[in-house]
């Protein structure tokens, strides 16, 4: 077996920032990715495609030789509000919180809102703001039921936002999430030019869980990334680095 150890590492320079895994012996996996092999190990040499832009070829080539995403820095800095901690920091049943999005890009223009219900609320309270703003713009009641939304305009490409969900018992707030007063859990969605940019690389890998996966980290679709990841670790059950790929990117964003 290939031992690999979790570390954090930070990147020279300003635009990246990862979570090293770490080699501790000599040796290599393989892993089995919908029909191809990936050798998974400090020799391994991954053949790409020369027409591939580099910096995916590297960024791939840094994920089979060391075990390390390429994640934005920007993620980062949502991750490490101490909102966001409060949102993940538990996922007992019956606490309030909420689900996603959370310290992540997302691709779309109509996010869809998850949080998770609280007992006895009358209604829930959902507030929208920008970064740039710093105060809630957009505030939106929903019924008791309700555990999801999605907002009826567009959001703004490129744009970083914050929301927070109030669970209401007539005019009272019984619960918040994030918990503190006045937190907000934050997500960015891509630019025009991440987007198209993502979609180029993703129609270039295929169907390969492991390339998906690598894609949608650099891009800061970490949901995307996770999904992938775990698709490629049930193709592996026993393969340490397909589970070290998925924890690296749940730890930045909350799930």
């Amino acid at each position: 077996m290939f031992p690999l150890a979790a570390g954090v590492s930070l990147c020279v320079g300003a635009f990246w920032w990862s979570l090293t895994l770490r080699h501790e012996g000599a040796g290599s996996v393989t892993l089995q990715d919908n029909g191809q092999e990936w050798v998974i190990g400090a020799d391994a040499q991954p053949i790409l495609p020369a027409v591939w832009p580099q910096e995916l070829r590297a960024a791939i080539t840094q994920a089979v030789r060391t075990g390390r995403l390429i994640i934005p820095a920007d993620l980062a800095a949502l991750r490490d509000t101490p909102e966001t901690f409060a949102s993940r920091r538990s996922a007992r049943p019956n606490i309030f919180r909420v689900r996603s999005p959370v310290a992540t890009a997302i691709f779309e223009s109509k996010p869809r809102f998850r949080w998770t219900p609280v007992k006895d609320a009358t209604e829930y309270r959902l507030s929208l703001m920008t970064k740039e703003s710093g105060k809630p713009g957009n505030e939106t009641m929903l019924p008791a039921r309700t555990t999801e939304w999605s907002p009826d305009d567009l959001l703004k490409s490129g744009v970083t936002y914050g929301w927070r969900v109030q669970a209401m018992r007539g005019d009272s707030i019984v619960a918040r999430a994030p918990e503190q007063p006045d937190a907000f859990a934050w997500f960015r969605i891509l630019s025009e030019p991440e987007r198209a940019a993502w979609e180029r690389e993703q129609s270039a890998v295929g169907d390969s869980n492991f390339l998906r996966g690598i894609v949608a980290a650099r891009a800061g679709l970490l949901e995307e990334a996770a999904e992938e990841f775990r698709a490629l670790g049930r193709q592996n059950p026993r393969a340490e680095p397909a589970r070290l790929f998925l924890e690296q990117v749940e730890s930045v964003g909350a799930r």
